[in-house]
């Protein structure tokens, strides 16, 4: 298999989080599932930005139109989850100039879009994760991720000075920031060259089989995927 269009952040990420799911999402015309996590996560981001752009006054007023994109048997939990993020303890200060967040690298053949990118005293990119569950350190993938936003920034800006990189898990009330070092860009590039590797057949299909399969949108099909 030839690959057509550029790689995405997320098809990397997705890689070192499960193998599999990369190989599904890329491979085959299966149709991706939203799950109730995954309808969760995306309706806790926009809550989330409500907060940290206009205010928890602002969140509040807007807690039943969020709702409303869920299905009702899901808005109890959510009710819940975005009344936890009105009292997070977690405090970010959006930079004073933020950029257009879709970043693309001609070098690399890759897209993605950070959650935050933009300039204070040097800039900064930030990702916002909600996980189902409890973390105690970024997570391999979410890591990988906020390197690879940083590859596409420095190229796009032609830039190699100082740069913050924050993972949040507002839930958790959990802010990590990231050591940008020369092991990490060198990880983070290999995993691309392994992802497209196993995507062409010029590798071999790892086995996967975890507790993360449960929150999984491929898990249906997994048993279905052979390699052509």
């Amino acid at each position: 298999m030839v690959i057509t269009r550029k790689l995405t952040v997320r098809d990397i990420s997705n890689f070192v989080y499960c193998p599999l799911k990369a190989y599904i999402s890329m491979r085959t015309e299966i149709q991706q599932i939203k799950t109730k996590q995954m309808i969760a996560g995306e309706i806790l981001h926009k809550a989330f930005f409500i907060k940290v752009k206009h205010g928890i006054a602002t969140l509040e007023r807007e807690i039943q139109s969020l709702l409303n994109n869920a299905p009702r048997q899901m808005h109890n939990s959510l009710l819940r989850k975005i009344k936890s993020l009105t009292k997070s303890k977690i405090k970010i200060k959006l930079p004073h100039a933020l950029i257009e967040p879709t970043l693309t690298s001609i070098v690399h053949q890759v897209t993605g879009k950070p959650d935050i990118v933009g300039f204070a005293k040097k800039p900064i990119i930030i990702e916002v994760k909600f996980p189902t569950n409890p973390i105690q350190e970024p997570t391999n993938s979410d890591v990988v991720q906020i390197i690879w936003y940083y590859i596409l920034f420095s190229e796009v800006y032609n830039y190699q000075g100082p740069v913050s990189l924050l993972i949040v898990y507002p839930l958790q009330n959990k802010l990590f920031p990231i050591k940008l070092t020369q092991h990490a860009i060198k990880y983070a590039l290999s995993v691309k060259e392994k992802l497209i590797a196993t995507i062409t057949d010029m590798a071999p299909l790892p086995k996967v089989r975890s507790r993360k399969c449960n929150y999984c949108e491929f898990k249906t099909f997994c048993h279905m995927v052979i390699r052509p």
